[in-house]
């Protein structure tokens, strides 16, 4: 019974979130030449706006990079990108993956999961890493985009 309420979860989560997922104007945020970080722009609040949701897109840049990350996950084909959902606090200090969907060169879903337990996941953002230059750019994009002025 614990299976099925999970996997109604994932569905729900993917139903609601897959169309923001997949829009065209991603932000390039961070990248070191093997691998880029891009964020969508449409962010959205849960839990009453003491948190944010933002999907990040991990777009493996190299032939050697996609390699990389497809032997280090186990994957048979190589990995073009993967489309991750991550909710920060309202401080944007702390985060938890909500969801990651892996894709192949021709746009085809490898791997799927959610995290059903987001609470105790809960992580603070290393200074200097990537993910909080993604959390840095995703705080200022939702103000400039949800700012009237």
């Amino acid at each position: 019974m614990k299976k099925f309420f999970l996997t109604l979860f994932a569905i729900f989560a993917m139903m609601i979130a897959a169309p923001a997922a997949h829009a065209t104007d991603w932000f390039s945020v961070w990248s070191d030449g093997d691998e880029t970080l891009a964020v969508n722009p449409e962010i959205s609040t849960s839990d009453k706006g003491t948190s944010y949701l933002v999907w990040v897109r991990n777009f493996y840049e190299t032939p050697e990079s996609r390699a990389a990350y497809s032997k280090d996950r186990g994957y048979d084909k190589p990995v073009a990108y993967k489309l991750t959902l991550y909710k920060f606090t309202d401080e944007w200090n702390k985060f938890n993956i909500v969801q990651v969907s892996v894709y192949d060169e021709d746009g085809n879903i490898i791997d799927q999961y959610a995290n059903p337990d987001m609470a105790s996941t809960e992580s603070i953002i290393p200074a200097g890493s990537p993910i909080e230059t993604v959390a840095e750019a995703s705080k200022v994009i939702y103000v400039v985009n949800n700012d009237p002025e």
